[in-house]
């Protein structure tokens, strides 16, 4: 792609994202789980400065930062002319970062290749062996429907295991592209996504693999879009916002140690106890809870299999403590970045009840999926409703 860049569809989303829009891309990688709380990208592609070219085979790894011979040479795994990728980037912790970006459902859609009879013999055997070190189960073969969708599997394979780099596939679905009719949901993509596992024979979640399911609303990528993007935990206006001890200066401090996801142990442990005496101190809340609770969000999703549900429970009455006027309003530049946290929980309510989980753990997570929804009145019973209030409203129910 050369020239003033695209006028729709993923290609004008894309380009408009990387070239304006670095903390709405950004943020959308780290709810993914792609890059960690504190992490951040670089991006090499597509950029205004070179006409929005998007890059393929060694010009790809080139710009990735990948100079030197690779382990497994790529010309003896698949033929010349390979996926063109969307977008490539570096965070700052060193992963590299390749993107398959659509906009409309049909998209994802694509035909077999069609290539001559040599490279398809050489692109068959590709998709075979990434097919067994993804552990398909269906018997369809990967070269036909949805070939586009295996073929970036397939590289992120041999990128990743063959030669061992920090590699990390990203399917960015952009949704509200009314330019081209797209989705106006994750909802919507996350149910194509099922759709193409089902017919490739996948499981549904392949992040062990380095395979990732990020959502862009392309209404942020407007030029009088709101920023809903976190405070960053550098800006100074931390030491201006409050905690329940004063200035919110040490929140940012603690936040960094929360995004590494230390052992919660008891309700002791650090930062959780800290974060929790600060922001959410007997049911009040301050300022400083409305900026952190969107860290807190991203330190959960970017450790999906591996948080607590206590910031469930954080985040969760904060918004509840809000709502019973325990606490100011949410400043105007906070809103919708603290909003757009909230909504998150649906998700990361999900991932605990997935789980095996124990009583407290499943209200915690049925109260943060009630917040998210606006029901603070039932968010608010359900974490009261500990073992012996839950055996008296059972006895008292059944004597009705």
């Amino acid at each position: 792609m050369s020239g003033h860049g695209a006028n729709k569809g993923s290609q004008r989303w894309m380009q408009r994202a990387v070239e304006h829009h670095h903390g709405v891309l950004d943020e959308a990688l780290r709810r993914a789980g792609v890059i960690e709380a504190t992490d951040s990208m670089e991006w090499f592609s597509p950029v205004k400065s070179e006409g929005f070219k998007e890059y393929r085979d060694g010009e790809a790894l080139q710009k990735l930062g990948v100079t030197g011979p690779l382990v497994v040479p790529l010309a003896s795994f698949w033929p010349a002319r390979g996926p063109v990728w969307d977008a490539l980037g570096v965070s700052k912790q060193g992963r590299l970062i390749l993107v398959e970006a659509k906009a409309h459902l049909d998209e994802a859609n694509s035909p077999a290749s069609r290539a001559g009879e040599k490279s398809l013999g050489v692109i068959h055997s590709a998709l075979q062996e990434a097919r067994a070190h993804y552990g398909a189960v269906s018997a369809k073969p990967w070269g036909e429907r949805y070939y586009q969708y295996a073929n970036r599997l397939a590289f992120q394979y041999f990128l990743n295991v063959r030669n061992g780099l920090p590699t990390r596939l990203v399917f960015l679905d952009f949704y509200n592209a009314t330019d081209v009719g797209g989705p106006s949901s994750p909802q919507e993509w996350q149910n194509k996504t099922r759709e193409i596992h089902d017919h490739l024979g996948l499981p549904l979640d392949l992040t062990a693999h380095g395979v990732f399911h990020a959502y862009v609303d392309v209404n942020d990528l407007t030029a009088h879009s709101v920023i809903r993007t976190p405070l960053s935990l550098d800006d100074p206006r931390w030491s201006a916002l409050r905690t329940a001890y004063g200035d919110a200066s040490t929140i940012p401090s603690l936040l960094r140690d929360l995004a590494a996801m230390p052992p919660f142990n008891d309700y002791r442990s650090e930062p959780y106890f800290s974060l929790w005496s600060a922001l959410c101190h007997q049911y009040d809340v301050y300022t400083a809870s409305y900026a952190a609770a969107p860290h807190v969000v991203a330190a959960m999703r970017a450790h999906p299999g591996g948080f607590h549900a206590a910031l469930l429970q954080l985040v969760a009455c904060i918004e509840i403590a809000r709502a019973r006027g325990r606490g100011p309003a949410v400043p105007t530049d906070l809103e919708a970045a603290y909003q757009s946290a909230l909504r998150e929980l649906v998700d990361l309510s999900h991932m605990v009840t997935r789980r095996p989980c124990d009583e407290g753990t499943f209200r915690v997570a049925t109260a943060a999926l009630a917040v998210a929804h606006g029901h603070v009145d039932i968010a608010d019973a359900l974490i009261e409703m500990e073992p012996d209030v839950l055996h008296d409203f059972t006895r008292w129910r059944s004597e009705q």
